[in-house]
Order: structure tokens, then C-alpha cells, then sequence
């Protein structure tokens, strides 16, 4: 879960659930997400118009790459594991085919995808980590030198990219709930090692500036690396995995593939390449690693 989740609610569809769906009137949880994304400048956008508010989102994070450098690896990453997704979502869950049938309505959109979303300390939390995450990073890396810019860059890239992820998939009746699961805890874990990596960075920076070098920016770049890692270890270990995982993994929202048998033939076919994407993001994963090991 992160600030897309929060941008992601306020497309929830208005219609009532069909006779095989538990109803959620008013639901509190749905409100409050949608209250705290109507101030977001990219969940307007989307909601007006989503193929310009993705466009928008995409081309942002090719000039962040493009300016600041970003290792290929983490481009890499944050290419292939949605289009892994996108496969899977398409050869093993028939895109969502069995809950949309149970509910052509989709009023299983109107549920909101965090147990605590209703709580009064819920928009705090969400605006917290959007401080953190993407507020704080920008302004480092546009008005901070180059060398604390070329450390925060990267990690700012895969969390853009996780939020561009969500924002298509959260919002959408084609993606399975497990698939929408796997979004948020497959980029967060990826980026827990990229924060170690900048905080460990930063401080050894702080360790070795002289007398000449801007002292308040190496100060500040190793204080947000340490914040972000702390509140997305939070993020990622407790309200992912043990708020939001459970909820999104209830039998009656995320139905298990071998119910549905109508596509048994192709997924047989197909799983082969599943396995290829799952290769490829193995090296790509690896190469992250071995890449990091070098430069510490």
C-alpha cells in the first residue's frame, strides 16, 4: 500500500452489488479513501481521464530515468514484473473472469482494500508517507547537489513505477485480487534493499565530506533515507502483509483459479512461458543484487 492505493479509490463504481454479493452501504472505509485522494493532483487527472492521467504518469517517470540515470536494473524491474503480472493475470485468472461473472455489476470495487481505511488516523498515515516518499524525494533531487540527487533517484523511480502499477490495476474489474496483491508487496520488497543501499550511501557520504562540501544536504539526504527505510519496513511488514494481504485475499473477492475450468487448456499451454517471465525477472533480480554487492 502506498500513495497510488489512496489515488487508486476514487474510481469506485456507484452501481448496486447483484443478489450474489454481501451489500456495503456507505461504506466508511471507501469514503474516507476517496476524501483523501480528491486532493491528489495525479487522482483528478486519472479520474477524468485515465489514458491521459497514465500517459501522464508514465512519461514523468522516462524523464526521471532519463535525467538522473537510473540503473538498468531498476528500469529493468520496474518493466518486467507488470508485464509478468499482466501474463499472469491473463493465462491463470482469465482476467478476473469469475468474480466478474458473480457480480457483472462490480460493485466488488467499492471495497475498500485496507481494513484501517476508515480510521481517523488513516488520511495522516497516507499523507505521511506521501511526504516521505515522493514529496521529500523530489525536492532532494531538484534542489539538492548531484551527488545526493544521483543516490535518491532510483528508489524514487521503482516507487513511481509501483504507483503507475496500482493506479492501473486497483482500479480495474479485469485484475484479480491477487494480482492487485502482488503489486504493492513485489515492488516494496524490491525497494527495501534499495533504501539500505541510499542510507547506507548517504551516511558513508557524510562520513567522507570535507570542510567545502554542502554538509546540510548530505545531512538531510541521509535523514530521509533512513526515515523512508524505517516507514516503508513498517509499510511493507505490517500493513501489507498483515492488514492488506488478508483483506484482499478473502475467498468471495479473490476466487481461486482452478474454479474456474473454462480456460484449464490454455493456462496448460501457456505455463511454460509463465516460467520464462519468472527466468527473466530472476535475472534481473540477481544482477540488482550483485550490482549493489559491487558498489558497497
Amino acid at each position: 500500500m502506498n500513495q497510488a492505493t489512496t489515488s487508486n479509490s476514487t474510481t469506485t463504481t456507484t452501481m448496486a452489488p447483484s443478489a450474489g454479493m454481501k451489500s456495503v452501504p456507505n461504506d466508511k472505509g471507501a469514503t474516507a479513501t476517496n476524501q483523501a485522494a480528491k486532493g491528489l493532483f495525479i487522482a483528478q487527472i486519472v479520474a477524468q481521464s485515465p489514458f491521459v492521467g497514465i500517459s501522464v504518469q508514465v512519461g514523468l517517470g522516462a524523464l526521471l530515468a532519463h535525467q538522473f540515470g537510473v540503473p538498468v536494473q531498476d528500469v529493468g524491474f520496474s518493466v518486467g514484473f507488470p508485464l509478468y503480472m499482466l501474463a499472469t493475470n491473463h493465462i491463470f485468472f482469465d482476467n478476473n473472469g469469475p468474480l466478474r461473472r458473480k457480480d457483472p455489476q462490480h460493485g466488488f470495487l467499492k471495497r475498500p482494500l485496507v481494513p484501517d481505511a476508515g480510521a481517523s488516523w488513516f488520511p495522516y498515515y497516507m499523507a505521511m508517507a506521501t511526504l516521505v516518499g515522493l514529496v521529500a524525494p523530489l525536492a532532494t533531487i531538484y534542489g539538492g547537489p548531484k551527488e545526493v540527487a544521483l543516490l535518491a533517484a532510483p528508489h524514487l523511480f521503482v516507487l513511481w513505477s509501483q504507483i503507475i502499477v496500482e493506479t492501473v490495476a486497483m482500479r480495474s474489474a479485469l485484475v484479480h485480487n491477487y494480482i492487485k496483491m502482488l503489486g504493492p508487496v513485489g515492488f516494496s520488497i524490491y525497494r527495501i534493499p534499495m533504501l539500505i543501499q541510499w542510507s547506507s550511501a548517504a551516511w558513508q557520504m557524510l562520513a567522507d565530506a570535507d570542510a567545502n562540501a554542502p554538509l546540510a544536504w548530505y545531512q538531510w539526504s541521509a535523514f530521509l533515507a533512513t526515515l523512508g527505510l524505517a516507514v516503508w519496513i513498517y509499510n511493507t511488514f505490517y500493513m501489507l502483509l498483515l492488514r492488506m494481504v488478508p483483506a484482499m485475499l478473502d475467498p468471495e473477492l479473490c476466487p481461486s483459479p482452478e474454479k474456474d475450468q473454462s480456460s484449464s487448456s490454455t493456462k496448460k499451454k501457456m505455463f511454460p512461458f509463465a516460467w520464462v517471465g519468472c527466468f527473466l525477472l530472476a535475472i534481473v533480480l540477481s544482477s540488482s543484487s550483485s550490482s549493489r554487492t559491487q558498489k558497497d
